[in-house]
C-alpha cells in the first residue's frame, strides 16, 4: 500500500495556488519577512568512514563593538533574522552548520530569507580546521609516548552513538545563493577533509551537496502569515537542541532529512503573541549504492554500501506547532522513511518511523533550553537508505549498527529523551534586550541524552540502555579571551560499566572581539577508560591501543 496520504499531494497542490493568486507573488524587490528577533546568546558539531559529517553557522550582521568591555554601546542592528514564529518549525534548510564552536553565534546570524541581496551572488560559509594530536603508549616492548593524528580515542566518528562532539573534525561549507526575497536559488559544496593535509579520501569531499529553490511568501494570509515552499535537494532539520544547530552532541532527535523533494512551510498569528506553525514535506533518495554480492568491503576511499543491498527509499513528514511571544516553542514531529520495492523473499522492505514532541526555550532571560521524548519504530533497517539521520545514524544500516550490532536486520524499537539547558550569567543581569554578548560573561551548559532500546531480532547484541551526559562552564573575562571545561560521561550499555568512558576538556579560546565571527582554541582533553572501552571508527577494526590524552589546536570562522 503507498504510505504517501492524500493531503501530501496537496500541499503541493496548495502551494501552486498560492503562488498564482498570491497579491504579493514573486515580487522583484527586497522583500521583509516580519520583525527581527531580539539578538541573545544561542548555543554552541566529525565523520564515519563513508558517512559527512555537520559542522556551523552563518554570517552575522552585528557590528562588532569596541575592545573594551566597559562600553555601552546601544545593541547592533540585526536584520538578518525574522521573528521565531517565521523561521519554520525546524532549522533553516540555508542555516550553516555550526559544529563544534566554543561560543555560539549571536542572533540574527543566519542566512535567511531577510538578509538576501536581490540580483546578485550572496556568499555565506563556515570552515573548521583541526590539529588534533594524540598522546599514547606502545604495546609491549615498544614503549615511550606514542603521537597520532588523527587521535585514537572512542568518541570521534560522528556516526557513531558514542560521539560528543568534544574534537570537532574538519568541516568546511560554502552556501551560495541569487535571487530576492521572494524567490531565490541555493548552492551548497561540502567536505569533511581539506585535501592539502590529509590523503585524497573521495568520500569526505561532498562537492555539490545540496540545491535548491525557496519561494517565500510572507503575506499570503495578510499581516497574519503566509508561506515558504523549498522545493529540490536540501536538509529539513528537526529536534535540534541548539539555539541554531545540532547541539552539544550534534545529532538530531526527530532527524535530518537527505532526500530530493519539497517542504512546505505554513504560520499564522492567532493573537500577536501565539503563532501556529504546520509543516509538510514529501521525498525520495536520488539513487542507492549498488551492492556487489560476493565482493569484500570496498576500500576506506569509497562509500561503504552497508552489508545487505539498499532498496529505494522514500520520505514523508508532517509537524505542527505553536510559538509563544517569540520565546517558548511547543512542536510535533512525524517522520517515515520507507522502501516499497520488494521483488522476492531476499530483500524485504523496511522503514524507519520516528515521532515525538519537544519544548524549546529561546531568546530567554532565563537561557536557552530544550527538551525533547521520541519514539522510533524500525522493520528491516539495513534496507532502508539514508532518507532520515537521527540520533548519529545515516543509514539505516548505520542505526542498526548503533543499537542493535552488526548482525541484526534493523528491527526494533528506540525510546530517546534528549535536554540542554545554556544559562548566561549577564543575560539574566541585564536581559536578553540589553545583553547581545558585548561584554563579559560567564556560561553555563548541561546536555544529556538517554535510549531506551528494545528488539524481538534473536541476532541483536545491542544495548538495551544507553545514557550520556556533561556539563561545560565558560568564563569570557576579555573581548580576546575565554576559558572553558567540558566534561562528559558516556555508557554505551547501562548493563556493563566497562565500557564507559569519561572525557574532561579544559581550553582557551581566543577571538578579535566580544562579538566575533572566528574563534581559536587550545583544548586539552583526558580520556578515562574502561577495560571493554570500544575505540570510534576505524580504530576498532581490529582495535589497537588508545590514546589518552589529547591536545588540539582548532580555527572556525563563518560569514
Amino acid at each position: 500500500m503507498i504510505r504517501v496520504p492524500g493531503f501530501a499531494l496537496f500541499s503541493v497542490a496548495l502551494a501552486s495556488l498560492c503562488l498564482a493568486y498570491s497579491p504579493t507573488a514573486l515580487g522583484q524587490g527586497p522583500g521583509s519577512v516580519g520583525v527581527p528577533a531580539s539578538p541573545a546568546a544561542p548555543i554552541p558539531q566529525a565523520p564515519k568512514a563513508a558517512a559527512p559529517t555537520p559542522a556551523p553557522k552563518a554570517e552575522t550582521s552585528a557590528t562588532p563593538p569596541k575592545e573594551d568591555s566597559s562600553s555601552e554601546e546601544m545593541p547592533p542592528e540585526v536584520t538578518g533574522e525574522p521573528k521565531i514564529s517565521r523561521q519554520g518549525i525546524g532549522n533553516d534548510p540555508g542555516a550553516l552548520e555550526y559544529g563544534g564552536l566554543a561560543l555560539a553565534p549571536v542572533g540574527g546570524s543566519q542566512l535567511t530569507t531577510t538578509n538576501i541581496k536581490a540580483n546578485q551572488i550572496n556568499f555565506h560559509g563556515f570552515l573548521r580546521a583541526p590539529l588534533r594530536i594524540g598522546l599514547g603508549t606502545g604495546e609491549p616492548g615498544f614503549g615511550g609516548t606514542k603521537l597520532h593524528s588523527p587521535p585514537r580515542v572512542p568518541d570521534s566518528a560522528y556516526t557513531e552513538w558514542s560521539y560528543t562532539n568534544n574534537l570537532g573534525g574538519p568541516w568546511t561549507e560554502l552556501h551560495l545563493s541569487y535571487g530576492n526575497a521572494k524567490v531565490f536559488a541555493n548552492v551548497k559544496l561540502a567536505a569533511y577533509n581539506l585535501t592539502d593535509a590529509s590523503w585524497k579520501d573521495l568520500t569526505a569531499q561532498l562537492g555539490v551537496n545540496q540545491a535548491w529553490i525557496t519561494i517565500n511568501l510572507p503575506e499570503l494570509f495578510g499581516p497574519k502569515g503566509g508561506i515558504l515552499w523549498n522545493v529540490g535537494v536540501f536538509n529539513g532539520r528537526y529536534g535540534s537542541p541548539g539555539r541554531y544547530d545540532a547541539g552539544e552532541y550534534g545529532t538530531y532527535l526527530f532527524g535530518r532529512t537527505h532526500v530530493s523533494g519539497e517542504t512546505l512551510s505554513a504560520f499564522y498569528d492567532v493573537t500577536p503573541d501565539v503563532t501556529l506553525q504546520f509543516e509538510h514535506g514529501i521525498g525520495a533518495r536520488l539513487d542507492v549504492q549498488t551492492l556487489v554480492p560476493g565482493m569484500p568491503d570496498p576500500p576506506p576511499y569509497l562509500p561503504f554500501p552497508g552489508p545487505r543491498q539498499q532498496l529505494p527509499t522514500l520520505l514523508h513528514h508532517v509537524h505542527l506547532g505553536v510559538t509563544i511571544k517569540e520565546q517558548l516553542i511547543l512542536a510535533a514531529h512525524y517522520l517515515t522513511s520507507w522502501t516499497q520495492s520488494q521483488v522476492d523473499a531476499q530483500t524485504p522492505d523496511g522503514h524507519i518511523n520516528t515521532m515525538g514532541v519537544e519544548a524549546k526555550l529561546v531568546n530567554s532571560r532565563f537561557g536557552n533550553g530544550y527538551l525533547g521524548f521520541a519514539h522510533l519504530d524500525a522493520l528491516n533497517a539495513v534496507r532502508v537508505a539514508g532518507a532520515i539521520e537521527a540520533l548519529h545514524s545515516w543509514e539505516g544500516w548505520s542505526l542498526t549498527e548503533n543499537f542493535w550490532g552488526d548482525g541484526a536486520d534493523g528491527t526494533g524499537k528506540i525510546d530517546t529523551v534528549l535536554g540542554q539547558y545554556v544559562f548566561s550569567l549577564a543575560t539574566f543581569l541585564q536581559g536578553p534586550e540589553a545583553f547581545w554578548g558585548q561584554s563579559a560573561d560567564l556560561l553555563l551548559t548541561l546536555f544529556g541524552m538517554y535510549n531506551k532500546v528494545s528488539t524481538s531480532d534473536p541476532l541483536s547484541t545491542g544495548a538495551k540502555e544507553k545514557l550520556k551526559y556533561g556539563g561545560e562552564v565558560t568564563y569570557i573575562p576579555l573581548y580576546w579571551l575565554g576559558l572553558a571545561a567540558r566534561y562528559n560521561m558516556v555508557q554505551p550499555n547501562l548493563a556493563n560499566k566497562y565500557e564507559s568512558f569519561q572525557v574532561v576538556s579544559p581550553r582557551v579560546i581566543l577571538r578579535t572581539s566580544f562579538v566575533s565571527n572566528e574563534e581559536i582554541y587550545i583544548q586539552y582533553t583526558r580520556y578515562f577508560t574502561e577495560r571493554d572501552t570500544r575505540l570510534a571508527f576505524p580504530f576498532n577494526d581490529p582495535p589497537v591501543k588508545g590514546d589518552k590524552q589529547v591536545i588540539s589546536l582548532i580555527a572556525s570562522m563563518y560569514w
